[in-house]
């Protein structure tokens, strides 16, 4: 039943503390409804605030942003990257290449997504072949579940480098095209594809700077909230709620 002519006053804001009780991980469900929260707090902010930046207030110093340096958020469909200079962003790119690409295209050896998506974070290496990954295997089920098979490691890590050496290619394409050559002066990686094995030195590799890990960074700040430092995957919602209820936090 619905009601008539509601009086009151209208809210100024709403705050929160973000911390999580409890050592479990946070459910799906939660995940979901958090990410609806703050889509629909941040509809209505007067300012748009994309996630970038909000990241940017906490994992980039003053002096990084000066001499140059890239934030990328290797996310599921996506991979976004926002370059700075001189003290300010100079440029945001969303790639629609995320970690879902590595994990679709490992389905092509007849497994399921869940088994491609364990192998590409468990087993899988976006690194040069070695003579160790020529000889090993990878066991997994098979997409009806029923039965188990053996992969070979040079096969699944060759559809991890390609695709990972296309995103890193499109991130070198942009950047490169932004800032003088030899001006970055360093890469921070958050988002749950940067767990990837090798993803951080096939970086160094293309770019020749320190990337660094944004879970590192996070930590420099206290130990609150572990669970969300130590996954890159939950890092935009948790600087996010930190933004809603500690606006002064980031500034």
């Amino acid at each position: 039943m619905g009601v008539l002519r509601a009086r009151g006053a209208r809210g100024a804001g709403s705050f929160f503390t973000p911390r999580i009780a409890g050592g479990a991980s946070p459910p799906c469900d939660l995940d979901r409804n958090i990410r609806r929260v703050l889509e629909e707090k941040l509809a209505r902010e007067t300012e748009y605030l994309i996630p970038a930046t909000i990241m940017s207030d906490l994992f980039l110093t003053t002096e990084q942003k000066r001499f140059g340096c890239a934030l990328i958020d290797f996310g599921a469909e996506c991979t976004t990257v926002s370059v700075y200079n001189r003290g300010q962003m100079v440029g945001l790119r969303v790639i629609p290449i995320g970690g879902d690409a590595i994990t679709t295209d490992l389905t092509d050896m007849h497994i399921s997504l869940m088994e491609a998506e364990r192998i590409k974070t468990k087993n899988g290496s976006t690194l040069s072949a070695s003579e160790e990954e020529a000889k090993g295997e990878v066991v997994v089920q098979t997409a009806n579940g029923m039965t188990s098979k053996s992969l070979p490691l040079r096969e699944v890590n060759r559809y991890i480098r390609a695709r990972s050496t296309e995103i890193v290619r499109n991130i070198s394409t942009y950047i490169n095209a932004l800032l003088p050559e030899h001006s970055l002066s360093g890469i921070v990686i958050t988002g749950g594809a940067s767990r990837m094995t090798g993803l951080r030195d096939l970086l160094t590799k293309e770019f020749n700077v320190k990337v660094d890990f944004a879970s590192s960074i996070l930590g420099r700040y206290g130990r609150d909230n572990s669970y969300y430092i130590e996954n890159p995957e939950w890092h935009s919602v948790y600087l996010s709620l930190i933004h809603i209820s500690e606006p002064t936090r980031l500034r």
